[in-house]
């Protein structure tokens, strides 16, 4: 079913400078369970003429992208094009990119408690993950995230996202939501996590928490936990001068991800960090959870699943350019300060320079290529040491000493 994908590129006027995009339409992204990847004879997925349309400004933009004689793809503005790119093929080449199909049982998780007793599985579940089970869009977002975090020196791959979305949510993100989930596929709650978000991110988290994260936003909460990770992960300067050299010193490799995933499920402030910065230098991290075992699994979960997920079969369909714009539409909103159409220029831009043409077909492990461009296009993620800097001002009595 998957390699049935055909281009679409055909339908679409090729100009030079043109700038070509869907309207907005009801492409139901957000419920799982129908065939939103493979693109036949049917209604689903195929253009309408009448749902893109051509810029009346194509030479405007692409002055704007080409002046001072130096084209933006070359321009300092998106120098760091190359490094996004090493970081996926680094992914693909470690089969890290999103796996395509896992049963998740005991063989993968055992855990304890769930519902007071030993469970297997997700929730004391099997759980079958299929990824054609959902749209495109949810494999590069999860693409999409692992660079940014890659590229911030944690070791996430796009697994890691969807590891986080079945342990929350079973990845029903557009279903009825686990009472665990917070009302998020990543437990990003309304009344505290968003707050912070808004409140440290404020270009990037403009709109409000019911067009972001919930109930369906996979593609936005995805990008979204890339910076509540940072958050948190700089929060731990609250505990320890350099959280970093304790990941690097300690010999449990995942003892980052443990303690993110513990301040995900408890906030950055639970008292069982300072014991574990403290007691557990060289050691499993959750052996300093106390006895917060619904905590140590949580954390534990995700890292199961992930290590699974890493070990599968990865994600083996033909992309199209199509594939991109409508990805681009899914997470524009986060991006409300960016020209939407010079977006979209630069993610054709970036296609073509990949795959040889927005007509031709790509191997989606090349995805993330694609994705380099618009990422070196979109804001910087913040800089962990300009985030302590706005969390020093706002939070002072927090970190004792250590912003001065």
């Amino acid at each position: 079913m998957l390699n049935n994908l055909k281009s679409l590129g055909h339908l679409l006027p090729v100009l030079l400078f043109s700038i070509i995009f869907f309207g907005c339409t009801d492409n139901g992204l957000g419920t799982p369970g129908s065939d939103y990847i493979t693109v036949s004879d049917t209604t689903q997925g195929v253009i309408d003429s009448d749902s893109f349309f051509i810029s009346k400004d194509t030479d405007e933009i692409a002055d704007k992208l080409d002046s001072n004689n130096s084209d933006f793809l070359e321009s300092p503005d998106v120098s760091d094009i190359d490094n996004y790119k090493n970081i996926s093929r680094e992914l693909s080449q470690s089969n890290r990119y999103p796996s395509e199909k896992l049963l998740i049982d005991g063989t993968v998780h055992t855990g304890y408690p769930w519902a007071g007793e030993i469970y297997e599985g997700v929730q004391g579940e099997d759980f079958n993950f299929d990824i054609t089970d959902y749209p495109l869009t949810y494999a590069l977002a999860a693409i999409h995230a692992a660079l940014l975090y890659q590229y911030m020196g944690m070791d996430f791959s796009p697994n890691t996202i969807f590891a986080m979305a079945i342990r929350n949510a079973r990845l029903n993100c557009g279903d009825t939501l686990t009472e665990e989930s917070g009302g998020s596929c990543f437990l990003i709650d309304k009344n505290f996590a968003f707050v912070e978000l808004q409140r440290f991110f404020p270009q990037i988290f403009k709109d409000g928490y019911e067009n972001l994260i919930e109930p369906s936003h996979f593609e936005t909460s995805s990008i979204a936990t890339v910076y509540y990770s940072l958050y948190l992960d700089v929060m731990m300067r609250m505990f320890i001068d350099s959280p970093a050299d304790f990941y690097t010193g300690n010999s449990d490799k995942k003892s980052r991800k443990k303690i993110l995933f513990a301040a995900y499920k408890n906030g950055p402030q639970w008292s069982p960090f300072k014991t574990v910065f403290d007691e557990c230098t060289d050691s499993d991290v959750v052996e300093c959870f106390g006895q917060s075992l619904v905590t140590a699994d949580y954390s534990v979960s995700i890292v199961h699943y992930e290590e699974a997920l890493d070990s599968s079969e990865q994600l083996d369909v033909v992309l199209t350019y199509n594939d991109f714009v409508l990805y681009y539409e899914s997470i524009s909103a986060l991006y409300a300060e960016v020209d939407f159409e010079m977006a979209i220029e630069v993610l054709r831009r970036g296609y073509e320079e990949i795959a040889g043409s927005i007509d031709n077909e790509l191997d989606a492990k090349r995805a993330g290529e694609v994705l380099a461009y618009l990422i070196g296009y979109l804001p910087k993620v913040t800089a962990e040491d300009e985030l302590f800097k706005k969390l020093c001002d706002f939070y002072p009595e927090y970190f004792n000493n250590r912003c001065l």
